[in-house]
């Protein structure tokens, strides 16, 4: 009897961590798994505000600018996300201008840097509007 709680603990801890890793690796996946995109900065640029930390206190000397940008990655799809754009002499991006970063599902995870135009692929050139 006790030869075959053991067996069915084993077989319930091996469960649990096929489990723990799936769900573990999707949230890595979703989260810090970043593909290539691009986007056109918007024409208008972004007031530039005090940046405040994670409980809505302004930090002094630290200003940002909040950016909406449509990533169009290699496959075509739009993603859609938010960035914060901060620093003591933080300047902002050149309007019109087009940039490229890694995204996530979630996330920007590295970027968004300038490019030139002639490094974007092509047909992503006419869905950056």
């Amino acid at each position: 009897m006790k030869k075959i709680f053991l067996v069915i603990l084993a077989f319930l801890i091996v469960l649990l961590g096929f489990f723990i890793f799936k769900n573990g690796n999707e949230y890595y996946q979703n989260r810090y798994n970043g593909e290539v995109a691009y986007a056109k900065v918007p024409d208008k640029i972004p007031s530039k505000e005090q940046a405040k930390d994670s409980n809505n206190k302004i930090v002094k000397g630290v200003y940002t600018y909040k950016y909406h940008f449509k990533f169009v990655n290699e496959k075509g799809q739009v993603i859609s996300m938010e960035h914060y754009l901060s620093g003591e002499h933080v300047k902002p991006l050149k309007p019109g201008s087009i940039v490229k970063a890694e995204v996530s599902n979630q996330l920007i995870v590295k970027g968004p840097n300038t490019v030139n135009i002639s490094d974007v692929p092509k047909r992503i050139i006419n869905k950056l509007n």
